[in-house]
């Protein structure tokens, strides 16, 4: 045991190596959010009680015609009608806030890519799927690229703000047309009011920071703003093929800059051995994805999944470690997306000789990708690397990866 801790130390890439565990996924930063969103929740009660009490035009709006519904006989039909009413009301604040992203996004230069509506997903092509990773109950989310680098920082921050902005007009609409709130219109104005509030409080989500933590970021224009800039650039000119190797370093450097226990430091370190890859920098690669697997606790279920996967291709195809590979492997044996298996058991194959069994695989990798929709992302992005991994499996003499 001793042993093995003396060469984990020695070792510049312990967790790659297998020599140190891999960081689990932090449930105390799981029950840490819970925690703030009851205390949030608990404040935001009283806040707008008082809001309410202390205004006679809210008071005739909405105490009210809430204090003369609670005066009705409760029945089993008034029961199910406040049910579906608050459920309507939560849905439609959550799509307007989304919607107001999208808007916000397209009205400045962003690229829509998809939408997600609690646990629906729109995407670019029209494709519908289904989403059930963290927040797929309790939040939404707008993706979109930057169709151009000019004035991105001014850009990004109207993006941003479109989905509280959409939250705050649309419940003034409710409240300045209608001339008595009645049940579901006030349940809207309240869901709408506890959306705009949730999503100004800066604070760090599983699935990615709030509005009000990326404006935090954007006003303080300090490193971690300039690492999600930098971020926003790469994700979109290497969609499109574009990005220059200038540029490449350039957006590097920013995004690498910061570490800290966010999905943006995997992200970013991501990229940077993608680079190295592309560079034949293998040793500078594999400490880029030791950074990824060090802060592998604070990141989603897919993105914990696309890294593992990024380690096994690595292992198998750069350092020609089969067995390493084949252990990282068997930790996507239940994975949620089966493209990050099948290009892990493709390289593995590979890396054992087996180049028809590996070759197979990959014509298995390939038809999973094309089934996705096109404009897809991640399938652009993945089909790309496709050739030049053929190619040298039919010149073995030559096996270094694409």
């Amino acid at each position: 045991m001793e042993s093995t801790a003396a060469v984990a130390l020695e070792s510049p890439t312990p967790i790659l190596d297998r020599l140190a565990p891999v960081p689990p996924p932090d449930k105390r930063a799981a029950r840490r959010k819970m925690i703030l969103g009851l205390a949030i929740g608990a404040a935001m009660g009283p806040a707008i009680d008082v809001a309410v009490w202390r205004s006679p035009f809210l008071w005739r709006q909405i105490a009210v015609p809430f204090f003369q519904w609670l005066d009705m006989p409760w029945t089993g039909p008034r029961v199910l009608s406040l049910v579906l009413s608050l459920l309507a009301a939560v849905v439609a604040a959550l799509c307007i806030h989304e919607a107001g992203h999208v808007v916000g996004g397209l009205s400045t230069g962003f690229r829509f890519l998809s939408v997600r509506l609690g646990p629906l997903v729109i995407e670019r092509s029209g494709r519908i799927s289904w989403y059930w990773g963290p927040g797929a109950l309790t939040s939404g989310m707008a993706s979109m690229s930057a169709a151009r680098r000019d004035r991105l920082r001014q850009r990004a921050a109207v993006f941003v703000l479109g989905g509280p902005a959409a939250n705050l007009l649309s419940g003034g609409l409710a409240l300045a047309i209608l001339p008595a709130l009645s049940l579901p219109a006030g349940l809207f104005l309240t869901a709408s009011a506890v959306a705009l509030i949730l999503a100004a409080i800066p604070y760090q989500l599983q699935i990615g920071l709030t509005d009000g933590g990326r404006l935090w970021l954007l006003w303080r224009n300090r490193a971690p703003c300039r690492r999600w800039l930098a971020l926003l650039k790469l994700q979109a000119e290497s969609r499109e093929g574009v990005l220059t190797e200038a540029r490449w370093a350039e957006y590097l450097a920013e995004a690498v800059a910061v570490r800290d226990s966010t999905p943006e430091t995997v992200l970013a370190h991501a990229f940077a051995c993608s680079a190295a890859l592309h560079k034949r920098r293998d040793r500078e690669a594999g400490e880029h994805l030791e950074t990824c697997l060090r802060y592998l606790s604070c990141v989603p279920p897919a993105q914990r999944e696309g890294v593992i996967s990024d380690v096994a291709v690595y292992l198998a195809r750069r350092r020609k470690r089969a067995d390493l590979a084949a252990q990282w492997l068997a930790d996507l044996r239940t994975a949620a997306n089966p493209l990050m298996r099948l290009r892990a058991e493709a390289a593995v194959l590979e890396a054992r000789g087996d180049i028809v069994g590996a070759s197979r695989k990959l014509d298995e990798y390939e038809a999973s990708l094309l089934a996705l929709p096109k404009g897809n992302p991640q399938r652009e992005m993945l089909l790309r690397t496709l050739p030049g991994w053929r190619a040298e499996l039919k010149a073995p003499s030559d096996h270094t990866a694409a």
